[in-house]
């Protein structure tokens, strides 16, 4: 019984030859359809034309769904917006997909999955009609990244409203104190990864604000991405907001370059690969 498909357009070796992204036929979705014990299915380096990935909604059994570097032509309206009716998915990434027209509220939808736990968007930009319905998701693990200025805007917006997460990165977004203080009430929050700390000891102190995250044991900050702004995070910063007690070392830290223990400065190797996914780029 197949319970896992990784479906590639073309084998990476065969792409100088072969054309970067190869068109869908819609009819496979009944084939796929025929697998009753599908639950995994990976989706890389297709063009879906047209109509051609309305049939998605088949495949209602399936618990996981990654789709990557993808081609999504839709002239409809529609793309992937039947994934909605995958109500039994778990988790959903979508890296690095590409877009000739422009789909707003594809993925507003999601929320009909009510078991949905685990999103990942790496390079992926979204609109705020799409984003801002998933603050009543109840995800334990989001990745988000995109340098598209309104789906930066718009997560910045979720991340306060954020109940249940446990494992949240979103790389291209510093932490301020409207995000900083939506999440002490995520009180499962474990793995954090965000640019970097752009939150002011003068400014609590003259405001009489107090603000800490003692619930956050693995902190990753990506300076290197925005090396213009700070090189390093102010002591007080991380000690006071993050006091976390020891750095867990069970795990290498595969995916993280600059991964820091609360109120130091050496790197410390955790288990806080989860929160990264694939990596980013």
């Amino acid at each position: 019984q197949l319970t896992s498909l990784e479906y590639l357009a073309h084998p990476p070796a065969a792409s100088s030859v072969l054309p970067e992204h190869l068109n869908w036929n819609g009819g496979l979705w009944n084939s796929l359809s025929n697998f009753p014990s599908l639950r995994h299915l990976t989706l890389k380096g297709w063009r879906f034309d047209g109509s051609q990935a309305f049939g998605i909604g088949l495949l209602t059994d399936l618990h996981r769904l990654d789709i990557e570097n993808c081609t999504i032509a839709s002239d409809d309206g529609v793309g992937l917006s039947r994934i909605s009716q995958l109500t039994s998915l778990i988790h959903l990434s979508l890296n690095r997909l590409k877009y000739p027209n422009s789909i707003p509220g594809e993925f507003a939808g999601l929320g009909a999955i009510k078991g949905l736990s685990s999103l990942t968007a790496i390079n992926n930009d979204f609109y705020p009609e799409e984003l801002l319905p998933w603050a009543d998701i109840h995800f334990t693990q989001l990745t988000l990244s995109s340098s598209y200025g309104p789906t930066m805007k718009a997560t910045a917006e979720l991340v306060p409203k954020l109940r249940h997460v446990v494992v949240l990165a979103v790389p291209g977004l510093p932490l301020d104190l409207p995000m900083a203080q939506g999440l002490m009430h995520a009180h499962a929050l474990r793995d954090l990864c965000v640019a970097w700390i752009n939150i002011k000891e003068n400014h609590l102190q003259r405001e009489g604000i107090r603000v800490g995250l003692p619930q956050v044991q693995h902190l990753a900050l990506m300076h290197e991405c925005h090396t213009y702004m700070r090189v390093t995070a102010d002591r007080w910063e991380v000690g006071t907001i993050f006091p976390m007690q020891k750095c867990m070392q069970e795990q290498p830290c595969t995916n993280f370059s600059h991964v820091r223990k609360a109120g130091g400065s050496a790197p410390c190797a955790t288990k806080v690969q989860h929160v990264m996914g694939r990596g980013w780029g």
